[in-house]
């Protein structure tokens, strides 16, 4: 395989000096253009019609399915903060042949791409051909338990207050336990839900169905 022509896609141009400073290095990799999402980037990727689009930072899935519509020569690889099961299924039916960590080493990257390149599709360190990727995605969707099976009635009064926005103080005085016990119970939530803040948590419950919308009520103060 000879050198490797590349179109970097990133939302900040911090993304594009961390990609040019990673693949600097790399002899049979040429940077031939850098855009943000939008029409720059489509009509770059016709103009040079690059070997590999990459892309890092939050697009939306609409723009990548249109650029992988016009530029399907093109593999189109991701690269993302953290490595979502659910954003994962999205990139690859946006059409992306890969969907990797920010943070994977230049010669990972560059194994990735050449696997792209060849026609499989690469998740993280895993390299599949498509009924294989397809099959790995369903496996992992279907063997994760259910988290509210995980969860204590407790933890689930917490974590719909937590949704509707109540600080600890607040749950504590609503649910009649003391904040230590409301913070002992937020620690174990982080935790089933692999999640680094409330914020974070909040999100997580409401987008995997665990609490929804329909389900909370106002919260009204006692005082």
């Amino acid at each position: 395989m000879g050198t490797i022509t590349a179109l970097l896609v990133s939302d900040s141009s911090a993304g594009y000096a961390s990609l040019r400073e990673r693949l600097g290095g790399e002899p049979d990799l040429q940077v031939v253009g850098e855009a943000s999402e939008g029409p720059t980037a489509l009509d770059l990727a016709r103009l040079l019609k690059p070997d590999v689009i990459l892309i890092q930072g939050a697009v939306g899935w609409t723009f990548l399915r249109q650029l992988h519509q016009e530029n399907g020569f093109s593999a189109m690889v991701m690269l993302a903060s953290k490595a979502r099961q659910g954003e994962a299924r999205h990139a690859f039916q946006a059409g992306g042949s890969a969907y990797c960590r920010r943070d994977i080493s230049a010669a990972m990257l560059m194994q990735a791409l050449r696997q792209a390149l060849r026609g499989h599709y690469v998740l993280d360190d895993q390299v599949f051909d498509k009924e294989g990727l397809l099959a790995h995605l369903a496996l992992r969707r279907s063997a994760k338990p259910a988290l509210d099976r995980q969860l204590s009635r407790r933890e689930m009064d917490i974590l719909q207050s937590l949704t509707q926005g109540l600080s600890n103080k607040e749950i504590a005085r609503m649910l009649g336990i003391s904040q230590q016990t409301v913070k002992n119970h937020m620690t174990s939530l982080l935790s089933k839900f692999g999640a680094v803040d409330r914020t974070q948590l909040a999100v997580l419950a409401l987008r995997r169905g665990v609490v929804r919308l329909q389900d909370l009520q106002p919260y009204r103060s006692r005082s």
